[in-house]
């Protein structure tokens, strides 16, 4: 967030100060944004704080909000799996092709792109981590419900 700010800033410091505007400013704000964006999609499910709809969860009974969120976190990971093995085709395909930004020329549109399967690969972490968890917990529960 600061990186793209201080781009913007700067940009439009050189424009008013100096009349001076540099095509490649925008472009890369926007690439930051997009990678900020996969970078933190993969922290907010970690948090539990990724956008959802809570009314079914938060309205069942405790012992049903588990399985609910294990279907969910494998929902997560299948996608996640299908994200990366499909973005890390399109990323081989764009460098393949030696594709360039059209405004920057001296970026591969390769290297932009890459935010895609790394996002994937937090997300699939996460994933995991919370599947994991939810495991154990049922693990617990089921023990507790037999003694």
């Amino acid at each position: 967030m600061l990186f793209m700010m201080v781009f913007v800033f700067a940009e439009i410091a050189g424009r008013f100060f100096f009349g001076v505007s540099h095509e490649f400013v925008p472009a890369i704000s926007s690439w930051a944004m997009v990678w900020m964006t996969f970078f933190t999609f993969g922290v907010a499910l970690k948090a539990r704080e990724h956008i959802s709809v809570d009314i079914l969860p938060v309205s069942l009974p405790r012992k049903f909000q588990t399985p609910l969120l294990t279907f969910y976190d494998i929902t997560s990971f299948l996608f996640a799996i299908l994200l990366c093995i499909g973005s890390i085709k399109y990323v081989l395909m764009v460098r393949d092709a030696n594709l360039y930004a059209v405004t920057v020329q001296f970026i591969p549109m390769w290297i932009v792109r890459l935010c895609v399967p790394i996002g994937g690969i937090f997300l699939a972490l996460f994933s995991c981590e919370h599947l994991i968890n939810d495991l154990r917990y049922l693990m617990s529960c089921g023990g507790e419900n037999k003694s």
